[in-house]
């Protein structure tokens, strides 16, 4: 049967090529299918494309099938189900040529496993300041230079600030409110809420560790969301931003975001099947003031790297006391890390 894929190709310092749905004829597996309608078969017929839906298996062999994709290539590789991104350092023409070998080795693995990428649809995104922007082919053409692109539902692009998936995600959400807005009559506290928690906060809470902003200019546009939600219901419309979280009950999106890098820091702390590199979050080896499980932060020059998620996270998480980041798990960090912000937003609250 045929399925398609999306390949990637990432130049960390460098270049992101983006290697996007091949099309992939596996022999390995044999696909039929009938239909039934109103209690009468269809005879079978055999499936000759797409990944089979609904099946535990089928996805499981595709990625066996896959495995050794990146056993010759001499660049980094990460794949995630049917994606797959590979992405290395590209200063000089040296370092542009290996990317162009792994092209070619790619290329080579796509014959020799009968599955032909879909070149077309490929493309290459550059990074850095330092990057030569050079160009690269596959399989005799050239592959296609973009700015931007969307990854697992975030949208990069060539600077790698935030800027872009921020009005990206505040564009899907006041669509849903004006939605809202519009259909929904009785607008009362409770009602509402449920709406916000189920259809409209999911969007801007989405890999938030990954994309969060950290210029005023972002993290007010997603604010801006949550002010023009809570104004619309019922006895909210005359308080201020302030005085309407504190009915309903909510934090500032800022707050909660930081929430939502303390419980990735745990998640990733506490990770035993080794997900995540040795390196990604560094523990400080002597003994110091705080908690027991201080982190180390490294120096960064760049604005970039000093509001990356294992820059920002050290001093949130730093100044968590011991029985906070001494949970049994996660839920129960969840639940010691609440009480915790709770005080510390009371203790506030009271000396203002």
């Amino acid at each position: 049967m045929s399925l398609t894929t999306s390949y990637w190709r990432l130049n960390d310092v460098a270049d992101v090529i983006t290697l996007e749905p091949p099309r992939i004829n596996v022999d390995i597996w044999v696909c039929a299918a009938w239909v039934i309608i109103n209690g009468s078969n269809s005879d079978w017929a055999e499936v000759m494309s797409g990944v089979p839906q609904g099946s535990i298996l089928g996805p499981l062999l595709f990625t066996v099938y896959i495995n050794d994709l990146d056993d010759r290539l001499i660049n980094r590789v990460l794949k995630f189900a049917d994606d797959t991104k590979i992405w290395g350092r590209v200063n000089s023409n040296e370092e542009r040529s290996l990317m162009q070998e792994d092209l070619r080795i790619l290329s080579e693995w796509s014959d020799s496993n009968a599955m032909p990428f879909n070149v077309s649809k490929c493309k290459v995104m550059h990074l850095g300041k330092k990057n030569i922007k050079g160009e690269y082919v596959l399989k005799g053409q050239k592959l296609t230079k973009t700015n931007e692109e969307k990854d697992l539902g975030v949208f990069f692009s060539e600077s790698y600030k935030p800027s872009l998936n921020c009005n990206k995600v505040s564009k899907s959400a006041n669509k849903i409110i004006g939605l809202i807005r519009r259909n929904i009559v009785n607008k009362t506290k409770e009602s509402m809420l449920i709406l916000y928690k189920t259809l409209v906060r999911p969007i801007i809470d989405y890999c938030i560790p990954v994309w969060r902003p950290y210029t005023k200019k972002d993290i007010g546009t997603l604010e801006k969301i949550q002010k023009r939600f809570t104004k619309m219901i019922v006895g909210c419309k005359s308080l201020s931003y302030e005085q309407r979280l504190k009915k309903l009950s909510l934090t500032t999106l800022e707050e909660r975001h930081s929430r939502a890098d303390l419980i990735q820091t745990f998640k990733v702390l506490s990770d035993k099947k080794e997900i995540y590199p040795a390196e990604f979050l560094t523990r400080v080896s002597r003994e110091s003031r705080g908690n027991s499980m201080k982190l180390y932060k490294k120096r960064n020059s760049l604005e970039l790297s000093r509001h990356s998620f294992a820059s920002r996270v050290v001093d949130l998480w730093n100044n968590l006391p011991d029985k906070v980041v001494l949970s049994a798990d996660v839920n129960d960090f969840k639940s010691r890390l609440d009480y915790h912000m709770r005080e510390v937003r009371e203790q506030k609250q009271a000396n203002s």
